[in-house]
């Protein structure tokens, strides 16, 4: 008896950690990937700063973002304008004041584009950036975003290796202001040249 036979082939795909995730599930599905919220404003509150439940899994937009006047007649009208986001929420300002306790912003944020795999909160990073030319301020965006603002860094300085050492002004850097996405140092005093570099390692 004559069986037939038959050759099957069978490919063994290795996870590649430089693709993106290719599918999306549909919003409501998963806390990474969406979520809304309610915030009530206080009287005469200009700025709100919103903390997400959970950490969304790359970049979002706003689905909503607006303040209900909760059955007021005729109430003064609240613009409500982005002034930061991160994978850990977000801060508005408030184009307009709340004049009464009943103003409430609505939110929904979903995300669009998900991070590549190999991105990691708190990962430690390496900074050698120019700073400006005649600027007291200079603020980083990190690569990775930080879980906190409780971050530290290892090494912090200002370093020169093109003008001449006998030229040079000793370059001091402070910390005026850590966010989840970035930070500001103040820079004293102001570089005279462009040849002055930031050096910072976040542990």
């Amino acid at each position: 008896m004559n069986c037939p036979t038959s050759n099957q082939t069978i490919q063994v795909i290795e996870p590649d950690s430089t693709l993106t995730t290719a599918v999306i599930p549909a919003p409501g599905y998963d806390p990474a990937m969406t979520e809304s919220g309610d915030v009530p404003l206080s009287l005469s509150q200009g700025n709100v700063t919103v903390n997400f439940k959970v950490a969304k899994a790359g970049d979002y937009r706003f689905e909503y973002l607006y303040v209900d006047g909760l059955g007021q007649v005729h109430p003064n009208v609240i613009n409500v304008i982005p002034t930061a986001q991160s994978l850990f929420g977000f801060s508005v300002s408030l184009a307009g004041i709340p004049t009464t306790s009943t103003r409430v912003l609505h939110w929904r944020v979903v995300v669009v584009t998900v991070q590549q795999a190999g991105q990691a909160v708190d990962s430690p990073e390496a900074i050698r950036v120019r700073l400006p030319q005649d600027s007291a301020l200079f603020t980083y965006s990190f690569t990775n975003a930080r879980s906190g603002t409780a971050y530290g860094f290892s090494e912090l300085r200002v370093e020169n290796l093109d003008d001449d050492p006998a030229l040079q002004s000793p370059i001091f850097v402070q910390v005026v202001t850590k966010t989840l996405i970035s930070f500001t140092v103040g820079v004293s005093p102001s570089p005279p040249t462009i040849n002055y570099y930031l050096i910072a390692r976040t542990p």
